[in-house]
């Protein structure tokens, strides 16, 4: 069961970080990793080791041939090519050569772009921010996942992506996860991001929980939307929420519009993709036909068993 995502207000604080942050793609998920600080720690700890490996090989490469270095600078490999000389001989030369290419392009398109991404995004928010008990993590879809998934037939497409999307809005996968580790391609971590709603909370203008599981996406009028996945759960909380629902609006005396509802529901019992999509359709029409909004009553569900993020 879901709901329609709500559209963003204008002057809600939240759109700074997403308007910043968005890579391009309309489209970020939130949620809030609450896991012990230990756990952060040794999730960090993996990616840090890792990297600063890749600096060591860097600076062990760089050492043995400064003009590579140089030409890197300049961006002209020129520059570092080896003069060839009649006293050390061709082969000499040709092994020379090899290897200076091998450093430049190892250095310039793998090394350094590698290790500049992680000290200014991963690295840069732990030194701001360090490690706090709840902490606000974003991803996007970006990599080569996201070209993959873009680029099959238009049904594959869609399944995929929404494949990719109930995955990384899992409750059960992000609880088990921490940090570095809940990155779920093609939805990668978006460092910038918490940078921008910890300044948010800083400033005392957004509270850290709206960030709670969500996914926020530009609609076709270019307006940010809000799907707050959280609220959903997994099916047992959705079916609690559903009777709770069903009990407040038969307290208002709504029982021909419940067993409407029941008939639906009976209807497309056990249905393939295809029939959950028309049970969705013929349940958001029914409550559109009864003036009801099923946003409202779900919030107002949840607010009554006290699920809070």
């Amino acid at each position: 069961m879901s709901y329609s995502p709500k559209v963003v207000p204008l002057d809600n604080p939240a759109i700074r970080v997403l308007d910043a942050c968005d890579p391009g793609r309309g489209i970020l998920i939130s949620h809030l990793d609450k896991s012990p600080i230990k756990h952060k720690i040794i999730a960090f700890t993996s990616p840090l080791l890792l990297y600063t490996v890749l600096t060591a090989i860097t600076l062990w490469r760089a050492s043995k041939s400064f003009s590579v270095i140089v030409a890197i600078l300049l961006n002209d490999f020129y520059v570092a090519q080896p003069k060839y000389t009649i006293q050390e001989g061709t082969m000499k030369w040709i092994w020379k050569f090899v290897v200076t290419g091998i450093d430049y392009h190892l250095i310039r398109y793998i090394l350094w772009p590698l290790i500049t991404k992680f000290a200014t995004t991963h690295l840069y928010l732990r030194l701001r921010h360090g490690f706090r008990q709840t902490e606000v993590v974003f991803r996007a879809p970006t990599g080569r996942r996201y070209d993959q998934i873009m680029s099959l037939p238009p049904d594959q497409c869609k399944h995929a992506w929404d494949q990719a999307l109930i995955q990384a809005t899992n409750k059960h996968f992000l609880r088990s996860n921490t940090g570095f580790n809940t990155r779920s391609p093609p939805w990668n971590l978006c460092y910038l991001a918490s940078a921008h709603a910890y300044q948010l909370e800083a400033e005392g203008v957004y509270d850290l929980k709206n960030w709670e599981i969500s996914v926020w996406h530009k609609n076709s009028d270019q307006r940010w939307t809000l799907w707050e996945a959280w609220k959903l759960g997994d099916s047992a909380q959705q079916a609690k929420t559903l009777e709770v629902i069903k009990r407040r609006l038969k307290d208002q005396g709504k029982l021909e519009f419940l067993a409407k509802w029941d008939a639906i529901m009976a209807q497309y019992k056990n249905e393939n993709e295809e029939g959950k999509a028309a049970l969705t359709q013929g349940l958001t029409d029914l409550f559109t036909q009864e003036g009801l909004d099923l946003t409202v009553l779900w919030d107002e569900a949840l607010a009554e068993m006290g699920e809070t993020p």
